[in-house]
């Protein structure tokens, strides 16, 4: 008998927006470097904060109180959102010539393909 891998959901969906990111960045590139560089930090900006909340919703295995669960679910996207603002702030300092119609297009095509991975998933 086979042993049969899955994937955990968190990389399921970070492994979708990388995937999307990466498809962005190399339709940019077809038009300026720069644009697909932009779009690449964006993307990777979206993968990193919901990888952060991911392993903060799920790295617990113990069974909790619900409110706790709720508090906990809170808190991941809360750091989600400081993680979000503290990187593109940090991008926005530390590349001075960021194309930012680039940037934004890796950004929110990473953000929607997360949703979209999560609702298509399947559940036995």
């Amino acid at each position: 008998m086979e042993a049969k891998t899955t994937r955990s959901p968190v990389m399921r969906i970070a492994g979708s927006q990388l995937a999307a990111t990466v498809v962005v960045a190399t339709l940019l590139m077809g038009f300026a470097t720069q644009a697909a560089y932009a779009a690449a930090l964006g993307g990777i900006i979206i993968v990193v904060a919901n990888a952060y909340a991911g392993w903060r919703i799920f790295s617990r295995n113990e069974t909790i109180s619900t409110h706790f669960e709720l508090y906990n679910f809170y808190r991941a996207e809360l750091g989600k959102l400081v993680v979000v603002g503290a990187l593109c702030g940090l991008v926005f300092l530390a590349v001075p010539t960021l194309h930012i119609a680039g940037f934004l297009a890796g950004l929110v095509v990473a953000l929607v393909a997360g949703p979209i991975a999560a609702a298509t998933v399947k559940t036995v």
